[in-house]
């Protein structure tokens, strides 16, 4: 595994590259959630030896910069473009989670002829009804209102070790359901040590989470969609029955007919994982990408 970084705009873009490229096999490129970073596809990558892999740090995580931006999601999908474009990729398949997903989707627009599918963990792409409910309250591409952080932004920010924020998180929800060595690679990847302060600060700052929360919206996003005519695979979280806490997190929070926007899909829907299914569930996702690659391969299509 390699890290690099391009320049993009007034800041720098951080990505990471697994396995040769191989000009016969297409290459996967990987966008996490917010408040991740590229690692957090580590173990999923682990077990697609026989591609080549790329997977970005959007601006404010992992290893990039933190400009003092609205953090708006049409944003990340610009850095998505100007990776794609410097590293001059083709025969991609777009992977993303969430926010990722969302940005992978998004950054098809311009780049439609580079893409040969995409795979979307539980995208945060809203039904029209969400969207148009955000912005009759205000909180729209318009941008934020700095006066009033998002309560994310409280997050604590300040850990004595990697070890201590690993401890903290592993009994507690949600990532008590989380595959342990995914946990580590986020808590070991996600902290920044302050050499002035001697303590560990999280990658992605939480003023800057805070304004991704307020940060999305439409973006053209329903019109690019219709004229994506590549392959696209959609895997949903069912919810955990066992699971007490209702939060906006504890299931899907993808529109449940994205599938039939799509021109050519697939919808699966997977019980007993929350939303974060890529960090719940790293072999089974590793399992349906390697058998969508396959499928892709013999052309098989939805």
């Amino acid at each position: 595994m390699n890290t690099d970084y391009i320049h993009h705009n007034s800041y720098r873009i951080a990505y990471r590259t697994w396995n040769e490229y191989d000009p016969k096999k297409p290459t996967l490129v990987f966008a996490h959630a917010s408040g991740f970073h590229s690692m957090i596809w580590n173990e999923i990558i682990q077990n697609l030896s026989p591609y080549h892999c790329i997977a970005i740090d959007f601006s404010a995580h992992g290893l990039s910069d933190n400009p003092d931006v609205d953090y708006k999601w049409n944003q990340f999908s610009n850095e998505l473009k100007a990776l794609i474009t410097e590293l001059n990729l083709s025969n991609i398949i777009g992977i993303g989670h969430s926010l990722g997903a969302y940005a992978i989707t998004h950054s098809t627009a311009t780049l439609n002829e580079r893409y040969d599918g995409l795979i979307l963990f539980d995208p945060s792409i809203f039904t029209k009804d969400k969207y148009l409910n955000k912005i009759s309250k205000n909180i729209s591409a318009q941008g934020i209102d700095k006066s009033k952080p998002h309560p994310i932004s409280k997050r604590n920010n300040v850990w004595e070790s990697k070890s201590e924020m690993f401890n903290r998180f592993k009994d507690r929800y949600p990532f008590i359901y989380w595959d342990k060595s995914v946990l580590l690679d986020y808590c070991e990847y996600g902290l920044n040590y302050n050499s002035v302060d001697k303590v560990f600060n999280l990658s992605c700052p939480p003023w800057a989470e805070g304004r991704m929360m307020y940060g999305s919206a439409e973006y053209g996003i329903f019109d690019i969609i219709n004229s994506f005519k590549k392959d696209v695979l959609i895997i949903r979280s069912g919810g955990i029955k066992a699971n007490k806490n209702d939060d906006l997190f504890s299931r899907s929070v993808t529109d449940p007919d994205l599938h039939k926007i799509f021109l050519k899909s697939k919808d699966i829907l997977i019980d007993e994982v929350t939303h974060f299914i890529p960090q719940e569930k790293t072999e089974l996702c590793a399992k349906i990408i390697n058998n969508y690659l396959k499928t892709l391969i013999k052309g098989i299509t939805y």
